[in-house]
């Protein structure tokens, strides 16, 4: 990442004082890991984490600096960019994004996990929505979910929280909108690995 911002250096990355101190600081981090004769990647990592910081914190101190100085446009509705966009740290924040679109979000192991949790997402969608709409208006139909076992089971595993608002009686949103909102709330509550445990189990129970 040091490496990157300095191979890319043009007049504006070379004169920036923030990109500059924050290399010369990560560079030094850099050196004594080396000196210490560590094995090459215990000092990548080393490394890395230490730029990491000091990134981070010559970015937060910059959107603070930024902060004080354009509070009153913040206050009256004059600032209409984000903080890091009007702070020193404008230049490194942009060289990061551009590192991390080239070198991550590009990279084929990410790119396999966002498509592995696209199907897990979709999955769950496709196994739990037959379960919501099978349950009927809870504000009408009092006598249980009338679906398949299958559609008993899938529903109950919904957070009851989530349960609870979709069937409250003092609720007088639609009921499209609120199996929607069941559906969302309850994918969007998921961490990454309950949602690879759940989906596994739905569907090993699914006839």
């Amino acid at each position: 990442m040091i490496s990157y911002l300095l191979a890319r250096e043009d007049e504006e990355t070379e004169t920036d004082p923030v990109i500059k101190e924050v290399c010369e600081r990560a560079n030094a981090q850099h050196k004594k890991h080396t000196e210490a004769k560590l094995s090459p990647n215990e000092v990548n990592d080393l490394s890395t984490q230490m730029f990491r910081v000091f990134a981070i914190g010559k970015m937060v101190s910059a959107v603070i600096e930024a902060f004080l100085e354009r509070q009153s446009d913040i206050e009256n509705g004059a600032l209409k960019d984000d903080l890091i966009a009007v702070s020193s740290a404008a230049l490194l924040c942009k060289k990061l994004k551009g590192f991390a679109l080239e070198n991550a979000y590009k990279h084929r192991s990410v790119l396999e996990l966002e498509l592995e949790g696209h199907k897990v997402i979709h999955s769950i969608m496709d196994m739990l929505w037959p379960a919501i709409v099978s349950r009927g208006d809870p504000q009408k139909e009092t006598k249980g979910h009338p679906g398949t076992p299958f559609e008993k089971y899938a529903y109950g595993r919904i957070s009851e929280n989530y349960r609870r608002v979709f069937e409250s009686p003092n609720e007088d949103l639609p009921l499209g909108y609120r199996r929607c909102q069941l559906l969302a709330d309850m994918i969007s509550g998921m961490t990454d690995g309950f949602a690879l445990t759940f989906e596994r189990e739905l569907r090993e129970l699914r006839c």
